[in-house]
Parts: C-alpha cells; structure tokens; sequence
C-alpha cells in the first residue's frame, strides 16, 4: 500500500506559463523528498499552452493538472 503524500502543493494559474513553469523547475529541486509531495497545477482556462506545458513534464514528484473553463478568482 503506497502511503499518501505529506504535503500538497496546489498551484492556481491563468495564463502565466513561464511562472508554472518555474515553481515547478524549483519544486524539482527541493530538498524533501519527492516522495513526500504532490503537486496540483489548476488551470483556469489558460490559453497560453499551460495545459500542454505541464502534461509534457516527468518531474521526480507526483504532478497533476486540472483544467477548467475560466471562471476567474
């Protein structure tokens, strides 16, 4: 039985690639083990290519991303 993650890292973006990008080039650096964390990219209906972006990625942590239609803060 795999033991659930310590700690969720939720993400909310709308259109800011880059940035998702980076958080998730610096959460691949952490020091805690990879193991130990998820991380949650929500996309609110970017259409910067968030979405294509984040699917690509291996990251060494467990990554999902939830796309929805914009509906704002």
């Amino acid at each position: 039985m795999t033991k659930p993650p310590l700690i969720s890292v939720v993400v909310p973006t709308y259109q800011r690639r880059e940035a998702v990008l980076r958080v998730l080039e610096r959460l691949s650096a952490q020091t805690l083990p990879a193991d130990q964390f998820e991380v949650l990219v929500v996309i609110d209906g970017s259409t910067d290519g968030t979405r294509e972006a984040v699917g690509s990625l291996a990251t060494p942590f467990a990554l999902r991303s939830i796309w929805q239609e914009n509906r704002g803060r």
